[in-house]
């Protein structure tokens, strides 16, 4: 699957994340480089939640980062997660490797556009 414009089950709306990029392919490795650790971390607090406020939160992260650089895929995903608290938590390991699946996608179709990408270095 590759990116399209403006089309909700594909990886990465590269209309969108044009728009928001100006088409500056740094500026969009640079944001890239951040989303993917971050998506990550989000997912292991997912894994690890206990509480029903740590999987809300990483969700939501998830979803608004998502949404900002047009991975509607991932956002999509981080929006029903968002809804399996309180009585509704059955299925959430399963979720979180689906949520796993897509952001490989979204990285296979990034890199494949902007080649690879890295974290910004520590300072």
């Amino acid at each position: 699957m590759t990116a399209t414009d403006g089309d909700d089950a594909a990886p990465l709306d590269l209309a969108h994340l044009r728009r928001y990029t100006e088409g500056d392919e740094d500026l969009e490795r640079q944001l890239f480089g951040m989303f993917f650790p971050d998506a990550e971390a989000h997912l292991q607090a997912m894994a690890a939640a206990e509480a029903d406020e740590t999987w809300h939160r990483s969700a939501h992260g998830l979803k608004g980062a998502a949404r900002g650089l047009g991975a509607w895929e991932i956002a999509g995903l981080a929006e029903d997660a968002e809804a399996m608290v309180g009585g509704a938590t059955g299925g959430r390991a399963a979720h979180v490797e689906r949520m796993r699946v897509a952001l490989a996608r979204l990285r296979g179709v990034v890199e494949e556009l902007l080649g690879a990408v890295e974290p910004p270095a520590a300072d």
